[in-house]
């Protein structure tokens, strides 16, 4: 009888210990994407204006799927709009992160003694928080491959354009 019963407890622990995995807002541990809470920012895109005809915008999106575009001079979407994702759509962005070495990247490419150049800001949650490069001057060339993909996120999204204060 002790047998049984240690086979049922051992079983019910184990039923118990599995059946606590997954948590609501948390992106899914088996598949590329790290883990986040809901309200984290886990991406960040951002082009800085010049002198010239450079686009000028910021992008955001939460671990929630929630995601803001404000664009400010220079885009075809002027102004603040919200749209939400799957967050598996992030994916291939992740991937290439990981690929590229972006954790080891420095947060900041620039020469203040070079003036009239835009910079690209991306931000991307990287193991438990968002990481940011900030490439004006000189940055790796690898991370040049990550904005395209940037690009076709935010154009992918159906925007809901948000009044302007």
């Amino acid at each position: 009888m002790k047998a049984t019963s240690r086979l049922f407890s051992f079983a019910l622990f184990a039923l118990l210990f599995t059946s606590c995995g997954e948590k609501k807002g948390v992106a899914e541990t088996e598949s590329a994407l790290p883990t986040w809470q809901d309200g984290d920012i886990i991406l960040t895109y951002e082009r800085t204006p010049c002198f010239g005809r450079c686009p000028h915008f910021e992008f955001t999106v939460w671990g929630s799927g929630k995601c803001r575009y404000v664009g400010k001079n220079f885009v075809d979407r002027l102004g603040s709009f919200s749209g939400k994702i799957d967050v598996r759509e992030l994916e291939t962005i992740f991937s290439k992160a990981r690929e590229i070495g972006y954790e080891n990247f420095e947060s900041v490419y620039d020469n203040r003694m070079v003036t009239d150049l835009p910079s690209v800001s991306t931000g991307i949650w990287l193991s438990d928080s968002l990481q940011t490069v900030r490439n004006r001057y000189k940055g790796p060339q690898e991370i040049q491959t990550i904005y395209p993909l940037f690009d076709q996120l935010v154009e992918s999204i159906e925007w809901n354009k948000l009044e302007d204060n």
